[in-house]
């Protein structure tokens, strides 16, 4: 906590995202949960079963679940963006595992322009800031959705492709990643079809995906193994 977030806390006290206890916005409790999600050192290999056609490899700091889950609900949807904080040192060791070298430009996915006049913002994208900043790696917000987008909720594997096919661009002049290794970042992959069209999108202006971070995979199957191992069965 900074010393502006804790002036903040003395004059509005915060209530926890994770458990709603008035003290802080995550109270160390939760902070501690929120460690041992994690797992350890190394996060999760998230690639889907089934895994859409052109999809890079996945990496995801934890399974979509307890803790996890309720601050990223919270960050999105909860108005919580003080947790942006919390949830970028998970995103930073997905990017850290997917592209251990640390030349890859971070590409966020878009939200859809419902979503995002609903919010105010893109919460997603201004997560893949910070990490940018705490690991000096280039980001390029060079996503767009070129038509309406059904919220993907509930939607089975099959739809949520159908959903996505053709349904993002890449800038034109996104020169800071054309030519180049990019990683694609988003907060939860549960199918893998979001990433899978951004990577079709970006290969279309001439970059190349190397892989995909995220904080969080859906748990559809038992764990997978850890990085370097044996993977597939958490879909992303």
């Amino acid at each position: 906590m900074g010393p502006l977030d804790a002036i903040l806390d003395l004059v509005l006290p915060a209530t926890c995202a994770g458990c709603g206890a008035v003290s802080h916005a995550w109270c160390p409790r939760c902070a501690a949960e929120l460690v041992r999600a994690g797992r350890g050192p190394k996060p999760l290999r998230a690639d889907p079963t089934p895994r859409p056609p052109g999809l890079p490899p996945v990496h995801a700091a934890a399974a979509y679940a307890g803790v996890v889950r309720t601050a990223l609900l919270a960050y999105k949807d909860g108005g919580r963006r003080d947790l942006r904080s919390v949830l970028a040192p998970l995103l930073v060791c997905a990017v850290k595992a997917a592209d251990p070298g640390g030349d890859a430009v971070l590409v966020p996915m878009p939200s859809r322009a419902a979503a995002r006049r609903r919010r105010g913002d893109a919460p997603v994208a201004d997560l893949v800031r910070v990490v940018g900043e705490v690991t000096g790696r280039a980001v390029a917000d060079m996503l767009r959705p070129v038509r309406p987008l059904v919220d993907q909720a509930g939607l089975d594997t099959s739809r949520r492709q159908a959903n996505l096919a053709g349904a993002y661009r890449a800038r034109a002049d996104a020169d800071l990643a054309a030519g180049r290794a990019v990683l694609l970042l988003d907060d939860v992959v549960t199918t893998g079809a979001t990433l899978a069209e951004a990577a079709r999108a970006v290969r279309a202006v001439g970059a190349h995906p190397v892989g995909c971070a995220t904080v969080a995979a859906t748990r559809r199957r038992p764990l997978p193994c850890r990085a370097g191992t044996h993977s597939g069965s958490v879909s992303s």
